[in-house]
């Protein structure tokens, strides 16, 4: 009898060989912010890890992975043939040595192009695609989808096609897009931008959202009392103070920015901080 169900299970597999019973079946992000080390407060690496390395570069996403950090967020655009490419700017000007819009290049023409490092010389690094990004995250890191564009449907293909619908969240201030986005694949996983708490309770009430980006000018004990026991992680940036002291190797404004209980901190310094985090055992 033995025998035969083990028979069976290899015929399932072979006839069926995108099933899989790995790691990879769990839901990535449950894990990550609700699984058991839940306490511990997550680092989000602004335009992944680019200190030593240009921003939303593919090296960079690899610092981020190579340092533990939890989360990378990239800014996503779409090339003038579709493609989903990375880049923040509304123009390629400051971080390529090209000049104009994404936009108005094709994909054949913006991987010609090389970022620049933080010093502005020229690296060999190409601008990424998002499948490129995908492909070395799978199973190793979250991503924040920054959305620089409407068209949203070749973004969420690709995130579709590399089996991530768990691993990336997608990030918006303009609500239609993320109604959007909840049409397309109401499985996929958003983060509404608030600006106060009545903002808060509306992101809420339309997205049922696991992650909210709030504003420090909002930023109360009580508030994130509440979301945390709605089971909602708490996204806030750190740039300012917090990095700048944190590039100074303090870590006192840090550890006062986190009593009123946000634990998702969005930074230039991930490194640095992830370092403070586990000194004081709040990444663990």
């Amino acid at each position: 009898m033995k025998t035969k169900k083990l028979n069976a299970l290899f015929l399932i597999i072979l006839l069926f060989p995108s099933l899989s019973f790995s790691q990879e079946t769990k839901d990535y992000l449950q894990e990550v912010f609700f699984g058991k080390n839940s306490s511990k407060i997550l680092v989000a690496a602004h335009r992944a890890a680019h200190n030593l390395a240009p921003e939303n570069s593919l090296l960079s996403v690899q610092n981020a992975i190579s340092e533990g950090i939890d989360i990378i967020e990239i800014d996503i655009r779409t090339s003038k043939d579709g493609v989903p490419m990375l880049m923040h700017d509304g123009t390629i000007d400051r971080t390529t040595n090209g000049t104009g819009k994404l936009e108005d290049y094709t994909f054949e023409e913006l991987i010609a192009l090389r970022l620049k490092n933080n010093d502005g010389s020229l690296s060999d690094s190409k601008i990424p695609t998002l499948r490129e990004v995908l492909a070395i995250c799978k199973g190793k890191i979250l991503i924040d989808l920054d959305l620089k564009l409407t068209n949203i449907e070749p973004v969420i293909d690709e995130v579709q096609k590399a089996g991530m619908q768990t691993q990336a969240f997608f990030f918006d201030s303009d609500y239609r897009v993320l109604k959007k986005i909840k049409k397309i694949d109401p499985a996929l996983y958003l983060m509404p931008r608030t600006y106060s708490e009545r903002h808060v309770k509306k992101a809420i009430r339309l997205f049922d959202p696991q992650i909210i980006h709030i504003d420090p000018s909002f930023y109360s004990a009580a508030l994130m009392s509440d979301l945390q026991a709605r089971k909602i992680r708490v996204w806030i940036n750190a740039f300012g103070e917090v990095d700048k002291s944190l590039s100074s190797g303090e870590s006192e404004v840090l550890l006062d920015f986190l009593e009123k209980g946000a634990n998702v901190l969005q930074t230039d310094q991930p490194e640095f901080m992830l370092k403070e985090l586990k000194a004081v055992g709040l990444h663990n």
